[in-house]
């Protein structure tokens, strides 16, 4: 039995937690980069809270509120630029993914010289990234307590960095941020944390110790996925509900950073680079497979799972596609090729999962998909 562990993110959690503890924002610095996009933190009340707490510590800072969807190198390097222009010492990300990854790169462009902004990839920069705090205003995709940062090249395609110095030092927790959230959103970003505790699960660097996380996100997300059937917008979705849903989704990502994702995020990356499907949908779209074959090759642990959520797999499997938004999407069959030798060659694909998952695996779930 092992249980190695390691996650330095503070957390702190509740209503109203960002202003109560704003006296940790000032263990950072004096002055910050806020990096956010341009509505839903503001819609959320997470940038008002966060801004009245720099102002109650005299902490001075300057918004950067252009992160979007799939945050691209460019942006990340311009976030740091203006980091480094103004001499800010800490850089506070509040949003969802997106925004939460671009934070973790601009704090690394704000701290180091890099000639070419592909350099972040090799892992080697010099200074330590600047401090980050973060706020999380969705309840999917775990980048509130991992140290990965998932960045979109020059060439269109995803890639993600992580160094032991991106941890945030402090995590915001607060599920009303999440109330704004529409329904599509919700849905794909509580796949998203299934996708998560899943995939970590049942990847073979998993151990006692995330098992612990993953089993328990699991057990609340399909309750909570169930529940989310019959609602109709996000008026039929209580506090209650989204503080599960919250909680589960941190949960998700304590066993996400430690042993991490498998095919379901390296094949769904792809469909939102050519296709904007989100993130979480499209995490979810191979995420049945993965059960699956879980059951078929490793049956004890798979059972184990499923027990525990009080789900069976095929009544899962139908769960989760019931509730993926995915358009109707038709790949080549030469692109399905193409993509599936990429994918064999990532830390995430065929070592990682019970029986492997070979090029050919990949080729035919992807053609009996989307061919």
């Amino acid at each position: 039995m092992t249980f190695d562990f390691f996650n330095p993110v503070k957390l702190i959690t509740g209503e109203g937690c960002v202003l109560r503890h704003s006296g940790e924002l000032s263990k950072l610095g004096k002055s910050c980069l806020i990096v956010t996009d341009a509505s839903s933190a503001k819609k959320s009340g997470a940038l008002g809270d966060a801004i009245k707490a720099l102002e109650n510590e005299g902490i001075r800072y300057t918004v950067f509120d252009r992160a979007q969807p799939n945050p691209t190198l460019t942006s990340c390097i311009e976030a740091g630029k203006t980091a480094k222009a103004e001499k800010l010492e800490f850089v506070l990300g509040i949003g969802g993914g997106s925004p939460l990854d671009l934070a973790k790169a601009a704090a690394v462009y704000a701290a180091n010289d890099m000639a070419d902004g592909l350099n972040i990839y090799k892992l080697d920069w010099k200074n330590r990234a600047l401090p980050v705090a973060v706020i999380g205003t969705t309840a999917g995709t775990g980048s509130e307590i991992t140290c990965v940062s998932v960045l979109t090249r020059p060439d269109g395609r995803k890639k993600s960095v992580g160094r032991e110095d991106l941890y945030a030092r402090v995590m915001f927790g607060d599920a009303r941020y999440t109330a704004t959230l529409p329904m599509k959103f919700t849905l794909s970003t509580a796949l998203d944390a299934l996708s998560h505790a899943i995939e970590s699960y049942f990847n073979r660097t998993a151990n006692s110790m995330t098992d612990l996380f993953a089993v328990e996100a699991a057990v609340i997300l399909c309750e909570q996925l169930k529940l989310l059937q019959s609602a109709k917008d996000i008026g039929d979705i209580s506090a209650w509900q989204r503080e599960q849903l919250y909680f589960a989704s941190v949960l998700a990502g304590y066993s996400l950073s430690q042993a991490g994702a498998v095919y379901c995020h390296t094949l769904g990356y792809y469909l939102t680079e050519e296709y904007d499907v989100p993130h979480g949908f499209a995490c979810a779209a191979t995420l049945p497979d993965l059960v699956m074959r879980g059951e078929k090759y490793a049956p004890e642990r798979a059972g184990a799972l499923f027990k525990r959520a009080n789900t069976p797999a095929k009544e899962l499997c139908g769960l989760i596609e019931s509730l993926t938004e995915i358009p109707k999407v038709k790949i080549p069959k030469d692109v399905i090729i193409k993509l599936s030798e990429e994918s064999a060659n990532t830390k995430n694909f065929a070592k990682t999962i019970p029986h492997g998952l070979t090029k050919e695996d990949s080729v035919n779930l992807l053609t009996r998909l989307f061919g």
